[in-house]
């Protein structure tokens, strides 16, 4: 492995999510990091994952969906949970879910498959 990978590998952090802003990848950047995040071990190369992608259009819609189950869990929610779940998907202008979906029965083992989604 060269100086210039591990020095990467060894400096990469995850930014917050309120840290991120417009602009969004565009439709060629946003292929590479679908790509990037493909290359994983999926050594029965089953692909046991989907990406949604959610863009700040409907993240509105997708809030509110998220304020009803948390007052259906907790119905004493605070006012700052529930605005916390109102505006999760407001800060970035696009969000990749990850979603596993292995494939039961398989020789290679559930909790691989699982693992290989992240």
């Amino acid at each position: 492995m060269s100086a210039e990978i591990r020095q990467f590998l060894n400096n990469r952090g995850s930014i917050p999510s309120r840290l991120l802003g417009d602009p969004g990848p565009d439709p060629a950047q946003l292929q590479r990091i679908l790509e990037g995040a493909m290359r994983v071990p999926d050594h029965g190369r089953l692909a046991p994952w989907r990406y949604l992608l959610i863009e700040r259009a409907a993240g509105k819609e997708l809030g509110e969906w998220l304020v009803q189950r948390l007052l259906q869990r907790d119905p004493d929610a605070s006012e700052m949970a529930i605005e916390k779940e109102r505006e999760r998907f407001l800060r970035a202008p696009l969000t990749v879910v990850v979603v596993a979906s292995p494939e039961v029965g398989h020789k290679v083992p559930e909790v691989e498959q699982l693992l290989s989604a992240g």
